[in-house]
């Protein structure tokens, strides 16, 4: 009996896969959000989103599998206290950190970031661009590692690498290199396990796994879709937290303008990459490879990253200051500026530390 039903579900499955794989994908169309919606993110815009700083410089830079990605830098005035190296989240892009990159700038730090592959400007990979696609997280620390290792001659004092969620989890994932002339991580909110509505970890990369390996990988998951507002009421909290209505739309208003930059949901496949990068991180083999220090920095109301697990995980670095704001969320470098500017007094004290140690 339990042999016949079990066939009956492989029978089930296999079913849906030929179906489901031999229809093709819709064509690739951009969203038009409309006319009202666009003159009200164009408003936004104008009074919230900060330029970049004077003196920003954007670059390309070819990887070893010839794909261009996008990177731009900003000196500060005097000499740089360290170098910030940022790797922004999912779906971002550098000109929605122009505020970070401003008030790092400012305080004295070289600053280095880079559009991740398939977000930004940096070169899509699939036919439908806001389809995010890596054959393994892995592809990424190749792209980070190949982009350090070509900045040798720009990196001024020591080389702090940085990120904000995905981007976060992306600076974790080179921390076991220690062939990199990393010296320290600043992490941002770090995707090192996604929330997944009381669905185990595990689970995910299980499920995400069998369907990616069934031919689902560049589908969506079930409701994602291409980029769509979240919200049409810029009044409205959305993922970012209720904190700063200033600054928790930045993404879709840009977005809604700039139909070149847009990332939709996530597909089967990078669940899967996301997922296992952070079990990954969070192994204990990984964390007892790390040799730098680390300043890790989370909020209680993160909506999007497990905060409780990153915290977690910090207590288990030797080296790793844990920075914890209760009333902060996801985008918490577009927090009220009291929690910002608490964030960038600790980076500061991170780095006279650091600098005093060498």
């Amino acid at each position: 009996m339990i042999k016949k039903a079990f066939f009956i579900v492989i029978g089930v499955v296999l079913l849906i896969w030929g179906i489901a794989v031999s229809k093709p994908m819709s064509v690739y169309t951009p969203h038009d959000p409309g006319g009202p919606f666009k003159a009200l993110a164009g408003k936004y815009l104008t009074e919230n989103l900060p330029s970049m700083p004077e003196n920003w410089v954007y670059h390309k830079h070819v990887t070893d599998d010839g794909v261009v990605l996008r990177w731009g830098m900003s000196t500060p005035a005097s000499e740089p206290k360290a170098t910030i190296f940022f790797i922004p989240g999912y779906t971002d892009t550098l000109e929605l950190h122009a505020g970070t990159f401003q008030q790092l700038t400012n305080r004295g730090y070289k600053v280095i970031a880079m559009d991740l592959r398939g977000q930004g400007l940096s070169q899509r990979m699939l036919k439908n661009p806001e389809k995010i696609w890596i054959d393994s997280f892995d592809t990424y620390k190749k792209d980070i590692a190949g982009l350090i290792s070509s900045l040798d001659d720009e990196i001024d004092g020591k080389l702090i690498i940085a990120g904000n969620s995905l981007g976060g989890l992306s600076a974790t994932y080179m921390l076991d290199d220690r062939t990199l002339p990393i010296d320290a991580a600043f992490l941002l909110v770090p995707a090192l396990r996604v929330i997944s509505d009381g669905v185990n970890p595990e689970d995910v990369v299980r499920q995400t796994g069998l369907f990616r390996a069934l031919g689902f990988g560049e589908r969506y998951t079930p409701g994602g879709t291409d980029w769509r507002p979240i919200t049409v009421d810029f009044t409205e909290a959305n993922y970012c937290g209720s904190n700063r209505m200033d600054k928790a739309h930045l993404k879709d208003a840009f977005y809604s303008l700039n139909p070149e930059y847009r990332v939709g949901a996530m597909s089967i496949g990078m669940v899967n990459e996301v997922f296992k990068a952070g079990a990954k991180t969070r192994s204990p083999a990984f964390l007892d490879n790390i040799n730098v220090p680390i300043l890790m920095v989370t909020g209680d109301r993160d909506l999007v990253v497990d905060s409780a697990a990153a915290n977690e995980v910090c207590g288990q670095i030797e080296d790793c200051t844990l920075v914890r704001f209760a009333k902060a969320g996801h985008c918490i470098n577009h927090e009220l500026d009291e929690i910002v500017t608490e964030m960038f007094d600790r980076l500061d004290d991170f780095v006279i530390q650091l600098n005093a140690a060498s």
